[in-house]
């Protein structure tokens, strides 16, 4: 049998070269032959992607910063991302981390926001994963039928994020040393996969409305396709809106299922003994809030939003149309949803309330959904109740100096994080007269320093630091 081939698109650097070689070492190891296309061009990617070639692209941003000029974010069985770099927020490989039972390792293609790895880790990664990927046919898609090839990837990361994932563990931060525990049992004792995130893994920063639901969407990703869903309660498990959002999703997913499938079973992890909940006591979600949480996922999942649709649909929401009248005024469209962060005075916040008695409107509105009125350009910070604070955008720069002052006395810090970047797609050979990324930016009022090459948009990030409070918060 002839040996399958493999090309590895990467920059023309010298820690590009490094990767080159690395997995030269394993293509002899495996036994595939490996085709290099360094510096690779627009044109490569393209050519690879329609003709259905088995390929592996490296898109780390350590290189050059117009990477993401030259590719875009096309789902295929037949393609690998891999980076050395956090990559954008919408632009997410598919193929996700692989945890290694056997070390107690989780290996990864590509680092979570604010984070970097090595060639070392992309290679390790590589060996496990390239396996599958390589007994596929040789056979080319033809362009008209990648959808058929994105169909299938969609449907190998759901059995594979299953496989690694049978059970998800939800739980609060305090705990990570007994979950940790707690998944090696089952996985011992019942030969049950858990997935379990550590504490912040997976981002720590102020989060705009979008970036939340960001993070939630991609949890859905992992809640969906699991078995059951576990909720490892503690005295503070519901005054997380983590958790409590986790504990939402799945119940979403119970009833309303995932990629066409049943949903997960929701079970409880109390005191070292595991039950199902009794699903008559779940959140009572009604079919508006089930349309509210689909919409979030639909506009902030990594691997669906679209921001370039603020430029491109500019012209139908000109023309006033009744019927479209009430989904353009939604929230989603609005710049403060994806770019003003919202923090939390945990002084504020109501906290040891069981999950009855947490407002499932104030949960997904970040407030009463009839109570809000957009942050004026004059105003730094606006207070949303039970200790939700929303940011402007523009005034955060001067925020990080002097921290954020909350009605009851408690000054909240934050302080600059690393930079993230939102893809704006344009289509190949696009002509208009500018990117469509600088339109989105100018149309948002950022300046040309948020620019980087023709389709990204960078946005600081800002963390939050201990707040500065010595009085007691509700609860203790």
């Amino acid at each position: 049998m002839a040996m399958q081939t493999i090309t590895l698109m990467t920059s023309n650097t010298p820690i590009a070269h490094d990767l080159v070689e690395k997995v030269n070492k394993l293509a002899e190891h495996l036994n595939f032959e490996l085709i290099t296309r360094v510096g690779f061009s627009q044109s490569d990617f393209i050519k690879a992607t329609t003709l259905g070639k088995l390929h592996i692209v490296d898109i780390s941003m350590d290189c050059q910063d117009n990477i993401f000029d030259k590719i875009y974010p096309i789902p295929s069985s037949r393609s690998l991302l891999v980076s050395r770099t956090y990559t954008p927020l919408n632009f997410r490989p598919v193929s996700g981390p692989i945890w290694d039972f056997k070390s107690g390792t989780l290996l990864r293609g590509f680092p979570e926001f604010g984070d970097t790895i090595e060639n070392d880790e992309i290679v390790s990664w590589l060996e496990q994963k390239l396996p599958q990927f390589l007994v596929q046919s040789k056979f080319q898609i033809p362009f008209l039928t990648q959808f058929i090839g994105m169909k299938k990837a969609q449907n190998e990361a759901y059995l594979h994020t299953h496989s690694e994932g049978q059970i998800f563990l939800s739980y609060r931060s305090s705990g990570v040393r007994d979950i940790a525990a707690l998944a090696r049992n089952i996985y011992n004792v019942h030969g049950k996969s858990c997935r379990y995130f550590p504490p912040g893994i997976l981002s720590y920063e102020a989060m705009s409305r979008m970036r939340r639901w960001n993070l939630l969407s991609l949890l859905d990703r992992y809640i969906g396709p699991a078995e059951e869903i576990w909720s490892c309660l503690s005295k503070d498990y519901f005054d997380s809106w983590w958790t409590y959002g986790e504990f939402v999703t799945a119940t979403h997913r119970r009833f309303s299922g995932f990629m066409g499938k049943p949903g997960p079973i929701l079970r409880k992890y109390k005191d070292g003994k595991v039950s199902d909940w009794d699903e008559k006591l779940l959140p009572n979600i009604n079919e508006m809030q089930h349309k509210r949480i689909s919409r979030y996922f639909a506009f902030c999942d990594s691997y669906q939003m679209g921001p370039e649709a603020f430029v491109t649909h500019e012209q139908i929401q000109q023309l006033q149309l009744k019927m479209a009248a009430d989904y353009y005024a939604d929230e989603v469209w609005s710049r403060d949803f994806w770019l003003n962060p919202i923090i939390e005075c945990k002084h504020c916040r109501t906290y040891g309330a069981g999950y009855d008695a947490i407002s499932l409107e104030s949960f997904l509105w970040h407030r009463g959904k009839d109570d809000f009125e957009p942050i004026s350009a004059d105003t730094e910070t606006v207070e949303r109740g039970d200790g939700f604070i929303e940011l402007n955008f523009d005034s955060l720069p001067n925020l990080a100096i002097k921290g954020v002052r909350c009605h009851c006395g408690n000054t909240v810090k934050i302080s600059p994080g690393p930079m993230q970047y939102l893809y704006v797609f344009a289509p190949p050979r696009y002509k208009g007269d500018m990117p469509v990324a600088h339109q989105l930016a100018r149309k948002w009022g950022l300046t040309e320093d948020y620019f980087v090459g023709q389709n990204l948009i960078a946005l600081p990030s800002y963390l939050v630091d201990i707040p500065s409070f010595k009085g007691k918060a509700k609860g203790e």
